[in-house]
């Protein structure tokens, strides 16, 4: 397995996949930089259809989940970007249905952003 990058790529973003790639979901990253690792993971996954591809997607996209968000704007990227993913990127993540864990999740983010005391 490969994740090749066209641009720039972030070291913080390259740590993440690298851990995610030793099945390790990292906590407290760079929202931005995990919404990059999801991305590069997910869209090597839709090319090749390898299964260590979607495993790596798998950890990516808990890595924007689990990510740091000190600021009402970091909350609603994430939400933003797990909103837009399509259906085929939750599949598989865990053992619940995909669109059951979307849904889960989205309701979760959402109800973070409406916590916050930073607005």
């Amino acid at each position: 397995m490969m994740v090749v990058s066209t641009g720039k790529t972030d070291v913080q973003t390259l740590n993440i996949l690298s851990m995610c790639f030793l099945g390790a979901i990292p906590a407290n990253a760079d929202i931005d930089c995990a919404i990059d690792a999801h991305r590069m993971a997910f869209e090597q996954f839709s090319r090749t259809r390898n299964e260590d591809d979607h495993r790596l997607a798998a950890y990516a996209i808990r890595a924007v989940v689990y990510a740091a968000l000190p600021t009402r704007e970091h909350a609603q990227r994430q939400i933003d970007y797990l909103t837009a993913l399509p259906m085929e990127a939750w599949h598989r993540v865990i053992s619940l249905d995909a669109a059951d864990l979307r849904e889960t999740t989205l309701a979760m983010c959402a109800r973070s952003i409406a916590m916050r005391s930073d607005i």
